[in-house]
């Protein structure tokens, strides 16, 4: 039902985020992350816990897949691969803790009420985020966007005086026209041949990439001897490929190291972008839901086996992929 929850999230909010801001659409994902984690421990009943849980996966998955695209909006080429691969480093730094958490909770009511109480804090972050700058230029918006880019200039000590100039030739240069701002939809990203090329794939190799990755997270714990040290154990082994995945991008490009979060985001332009990696990251909870049902099958090297085919069948979809290494983001359809 999480996993669900985050099927409909990534596509829902991917749809707001492109429509209405990355900024409005995160705001909106993490209040209704932090209202249904709050009430989630407090179920009267096994069915209203999983309608919770359905709604706490439909908020984080649109909290996860803004907050990268935003990450990725505001960075240049030549520091896509650092931002992007660091950016998911805090994800093995969570996963890692669930084991602490549990550890010292004296139920399932008190570890999600936990959850809940700490996800406080990222509104202390999310209320000091501006537009992406990238989407206010995609809109046409370019008022807003010298707005927003002269403050971070100034924050940072850089020189203002272009701005509005440099943004008035961007915008010349993108040829925003009234029809493609308002009218971006999901179906854009199969309206011509190279671009439903593109979605397919991705989604065929985020389904691979969501089976292996919690497929063999829970296949470990079922073998493992101690869940508490394993779980630690899978979140922390993310936190150094991070900044090996950057490494490996940076030196031979997106094909031959993919790491599909990055694929995704930078082959689509800024009006679909987040709708692009919506569908894509769906596909990963698809694969994230059979995950389970792969990972408990006897004997166990059938399951071992479908994990060590998977990844090879995303390749094959991967080489049907443009690289995007250290080339602008694409801006209009």
């Amino acid at each position: 039902m999480l996993m669900f929850g985050f099927l409909v999230g990534v596509s829902l909010f991917g749809w707001i985020s492109d429509r209405f801001g990355r900024r409005i659409g995160l705001i909106i994902s993490c209040i209704l992350n932090l209202i249904f984690m709050l009430a989630a421990p407090f179920s009267p009943s096994y069915w209203i816990f999983n309608s919770l849980r359905f709604f706490i996966g439909m908020a984080s998955g649109g909290t996860m897949i803004i907050s990268l695209v935003f990450i990725i909006e505001i960075v240049g080429p030549q520091h896509r691969e650092a931002a992007g691969s660091l950016a998911i480093i805090p994800d093995g730094l969570a996963q890692a803790l669930l084991s602490v958490f549990a550890y010292f909770s004296v139920d399932w009511r008190m570890y999600l009420l936990e959850y809940a109480v700490a996800s406080v804090f990222i509104y202390v972050f999310i209320i000091c985020l501006p537009e992406s700058p990238r989407w206010l230029m995609a809109k046409g918006n370019g008022e807003k966007a010298v707005e927003v880019m002269t403050r971070a200039a100034k924050r940072n000590k850089l020189n203002t005086a272009t701005i509005r100039e440099n943004i008035a030739i961007a915008l010349d240069e993108m040829m925003v026209n009234d029809k493609e701002i308002r009218k971006s939809t999901y179906l854009d990203l199969f309206r011509t041949k190279h671009i439903a090329l593109k979605t397919i794939s991705s989604v065929i190799i985020w389904i691979s990439a969501g089976a292996c990755y919690f497929g063999i997270n829970q296949y470990i714990t079922f073998i493992g001897s101690n869940v508490f040290i394993t779980v630690i154990l899978l979140g922390s082994i993310q936190i150094p490929t991070c900044p090996l995945a950057m490494m490996l991008n940076k030196t031979f490009g997106r094909k031959a190291s993919t790491i599909g979060t990055l694929t995704v985001i930078e082959l689509f332009p800024t009006p679909l972008r987040t709708m692009a990696y919506g569908l894509s990251s769906a596909g990963a909870k698809i694969g994230a839901m059979v995950a389970p049902f792969i990972a408990t099958i006897d004997p166990h090297w059938i399951p071992s086996l479908i994990f060590a085919v998977l990844p090879y069948i995303a390749s094959v979809f991967c080489v049907l992929l443009p690289e995007t290494k250290g080339r602008k983001l694409q801006d209009t359809m």
